[in-house]
C-alpha cells in the first residue's frame, strides 16, 4: 500500500479514528525522518509516516485500519500531537516535517519497502480506527440492522 495524500481538515470530527486519537495519552517516539511509533493507550502500536512535499500532506501507518481505509487513529494522533505541540518520550515536539523532493523519494521507498515486507502478512477484520475486531463484534448492515460478523 502506497502512501496516501492526507486531508485532515475533511474528516469527520466524529469518526471513530478522530474520536479514539489521544495524543497526549499516546507514547509518541521519534523513530526517523517523518516517521514516529505511535502506542495507544490501549496497547495498540503501529508506525507511522507522515509528512508534507510543501503543497500536499502525505501519510501512511503500519496498522490495518490504514490498509482497508486509507486513514487511521495513528496517523490522526500525530496531527493532533502537532497542533497541540505534544512532546515525544524523547523530548521533542511533534513537527510534521515538509521534505524536498529526494527526501521524500526516500522516505516513500522505505515505506514501499515495507509494505513489500508486509504484504504476506494474514489480516483480520479490522475496524475503520486501525484497531482488531474482536470475531464476536457486531456491526450494522446496510439495513441498520446489527449482524454477526464471521471469520470465514
Amino acid at each position: 500500500m502506497k502512501m496516501e495524500y492526507m486531508h485532515f481538515a475533511g474528516m469527520d470530527r466524529q469518526s471513530t479514528s478522530w474520536q479514539r486519537a489521544d495524543p497526549e495519552d499516546a507514547l509518541i517516539e521519534l523513530a526517523d525522518t517523518a516517521q514516529w511509533t505511535v502506542t495507544l493507550p490501549d496497547g495498540d502500536v503501529n508506525t507511522v509516516t507522515l509528512f508534507t512535499d510543501g503543497t500536499n500532506t502525505l501519510g501512511h501507518c503500519t496498522c490495518y485500519g490504514y490498509h482497508f481505509h486509507h486513514r487511521c487513529t495513528h496517523l490522526v494522533t500525530i496531527r493532533q500531537a502537532q497542533l497541540l505541540d505534544v512532546i515525544t518520550v524523547d523530548g521533542v515536539i511533534v513537527r510534521i516535517p515538509t521534505l524536498d523532493a529526494e527526501a521524500a523519494d526516500a522516505v516513500k521507498r522505505k515505506v514501499a519497502t515495507y509494505d513489500d515486507i508486509e504484504s504476506g502478512a494474514e489480516t483480520g477484520a479490522v475496524r475503520s480506527d486501525g484497531g482488531r475486531r474482536d470475531p464476536d463484534e457486531y456491526t450494522a448492515g446496510s439495513d441498520g440492522e446489527a449482524e454477526e460478523l464471521t471469520n470465514e
